[in-house]
């Protein structure tokens, strides 16, 4: 009587535990998924033949300072 007394309730304890773990990851990975698919990738490239400047940003909308080249200050083009 005093054994089962002890080894059910550390059972039954151990299953909660598993259940919170498991309903907590998977908001968690959804909310990932939902931040990632706002994300876009920009490949952006100088339209200046001899400055070639490339650059590749992840945002989910470009400004007008992300468009300027840094080195020849002309405007890039979005790939």
């Amino acid at each position: 009587m005093g054994l089962d007394k002890w080894i059910k309730p550390e059972e039954t304890k151990s299953k909660k535990k598993i259940d919170k773990q498991e309903n907590d990851s998977k908001p968690k990975d959804e909310q990932i998924d939902k931040q990632i698919s706002k994300i876009r990738k920009f490949d952006l490239t100088c339209s200046n033949a001899k400055c070639k400047y490339k650059k590749t940003i992840m945002k989910k909308t470009l400004s007008e300072k992300d468009k300027v080249c840094p080195r020849c200050k002309m405007e890039m083009k979005i790939k």
